[in-house]
């Protein structure tokens, strides 16, 4: 050991190298090590430590054997001297302030700067005839079987006039047979009917005056009995009373007479009793009669005659119930006749439309071409060609009604119809420039002109159609082909840009020369859907997060 510390001593570059190069070791490592870490060293730190201490003992034990000559000496102290610097060098940036650790990653932010955007639509169209001529079966009344007669080919040329299509007409002809003795049946219906209507009011009419005469007849009756007949039935009866009992008054004094003047003159006694009994009797007769007449006058008065007055009251009163059931059933009456002719009269209107729609169909069932033109079965829906299948339009096939089932266009005057999607649908104005290059010929180019967007029916998101005017195309060409598209849009030059993902909610993250984010209000204007405008909000230079705060 003495031995060791006076080579050391005697060698100071050695030992100042050696001590600086542990003490630069052990500050890497307390730089790298966790807080909890401090107090026990790190296996790196162990193993750096135990190869500078056998390269210290190494490189002083090397100098304290060579012979002690000045100028060995003097190179030992220079080697010694640069490795002692090199270690000092190495481990300064270490020793530095540990508060931000080095290993922390860079945000990732974009500068806010102008640029250009570029508003270019491309997608893929479909040709589609201008003004085509769609042969549809769209039938209003007949529901028959249609069964081909005749087609004109699958892209034929016709010329105007020609047969497209020809249908069995038998059934139809059945149709419009049947809804002619129809209509026949539903006018002589609609006669009867309005007969039966006038006819009808004369009926109610008159018996309406029966009633009501009726009526007055009764009442009449009422005011005579109230003011003759009754009276003169209690009269009657009290006069045939009287009567009676006068009667037996003058017979009882024609008796007592006869019996005095009997009994005074000399007359023979069967002839007196003759008399006297004759006068008997008829005073008997008289009394009975008198009795009679009393009764039958108390009966009059007590019961016949309220019998008979009440009568009178209630055919009044009948009449009258009669008159009231007889206009309501006539008001009901009229309503009836009145409906039945109206009825009657739809009956003929369906009938005459029936008839009409049958002969619109019967017309259908033999095509003629309304132009020159090439013959295309099916039609286009969508984009997309429909119903082209050559053997569905054989003689004998059976059509549905509805359905297009040929379409005749002219060669060479097409369009193309683009689909949009929402989020390019105002890049897209009328009057656009577009380029058109068919996927058939891609040899051929034509320019066009857009014209303004308009929504296109279909389920899912909702998007846009635009017709592209592209002249006069090459003849071979047909409807239902397919074409790229592009069109041009417009440009937006020296605008701030930021990237879209950046706004959220019309607000952007602003990162900070202070390493600080803070949240900020933007107005935006047009975006491309890579980059987006600001209008207001930021400022070119400011440093934005690219994709929001997560």
């Amino acid at each position: 050991m003495g031995l060791l510390r006076s080579r050391l001593v005697s060698k100071p570059g050695v030992w100042v190298g050696a001590v600086a190069g542990m003490v630069g070791v052990c500050l890497l490592a307390a730089a790298e090590a966790p807080l909890e870490g401090v107090k026990s060293e790190t296996p790196s730190t162990q193993s750096e430590t135990d190869k500078a201490e056998p390269a210290a003992d190494r490189s002083s034990d090397k100098a304290a054997e060579k012979p002690a000559e000045k100028s060995g000496e003097k190179s030992a102290e220079k080697s010694a001297d640069k490795s002692a610097e090199k270690p000092a060098a190495t481990t300064a940036p270490t020793t530095g302030p540990t508060t931000s650790p080095s290993t922390q990653p860079a945000v990732a932010t974009h500068t806010v700067k102008p640029g250009k955007l570029s508003f270019v639509v491309n997608g893929e169209g479909v040709f589609l005839a201008d003004d085509p001529f769609e042969v549809r079966l769209k039938l209003e009344a007949h529901s028959g079987t249609l069964i081909i007669a005749s087609a004109a080919p699958n892209r034929s040329t016709v010329k105007k006039g020609d047969t497209l299509l020809e249908l069995d007409p038998v059934y139809i002809n059945r149709d419009v047979a049947a809804a002619e003795n129809e209509l026949t049946a539903a006018k002589a219906a609609l006669a009867k009917a309005e007969s039966d209507s006038v006819l009808g009011e004369q009926a109610d009419a008159l018996a309406m005056r029966i009633q009501q005469q009726e009526t007055k007849n009764a009442e009449a009756a009422v005011k005579w009995w109230e003011q003759v007949d009754g009276p003169q039935m209690l009269t009657s009866a009290e006069l045939q009373v009287k009567v009676s009992r006068a009667n037996v008054e003058d017979q009882e004094d024609e008796l007592d007479q006869l019996k005095k003047m009997y009994k005074g003159e000399d007359l023979t006694s069967q002839t007196a009793d003759i008399v006297l009994k004759r006068s008997v009797r008829q005073l008997d007769v008289s009394k009975t009669l008198s009795k009679m007449n009393e009764e039958r006058s108390e009966k009059t008065e007590s019961h016949s005659y309220p019998i008979a007055r009440q009568g009178i009251q209630d055919s009044l009163e009948l009449s009258k119930q009669r008159l009231e059931s007889l206009k309501v059933s006539q008001a009901l009456a009229a309503v009836l006749r009145k409906t039945a002719l109206t009825t009657t009269k739809l009956a003929l209107a369906s009938s005459e439309k029936k008839l009409n729609d049958l002969k619109k169909d019967q017309a259908l069932f033999s095509v003629k071409a309304p132009s020159d033109g090439v013959v295309l079965y099916g039609y286009s829906s969508g984009g997309s060609w429909t119903g082209a299948d050559p053997k569905t339009m054989r003689v004998g096939e059976r059509l549905s009604s509805g359905s297009v089932v040929m379409t005749l266009f002219k060669p060479g005057d097409l369009k193309v119809e683009l689909t949009v999607a929402e989020s390019q649908s105002a890049w897209v104005k009328g009057g656009a420039k577009a380029r058109v290059t068919p996927l058939a010929f891609p040899d051929l180019n034509y320019d066009g002109t857009c014209a303004a967007p308009a929504p296109k029916p279909g389920a899912g998101s909702l998007s846009f159609a635009t017709s592209i005017n592209v002249g006069d195309v090459d003849p071979r060409i047909v409807p239902g082909m397919r074409a790229t598209v592009r069109v041009d849009g417009g440009d937006l030059d020296g605008v701030l840009l930021v990237p879209v993902g950046a706004v959220s909610g019309g607000k952007v993250w602003l990162h900070g020369k202070d390493g600080q984010d803070t949240q900020k209000e933007v107005v935006t204007g047009r975006s491309d859907g890579k980059m987006i405008e600001i209008k207001q909000g930021l400022s070119e230079g400011d440093q934005v997060l690219p994709e929001g705060k997560k």
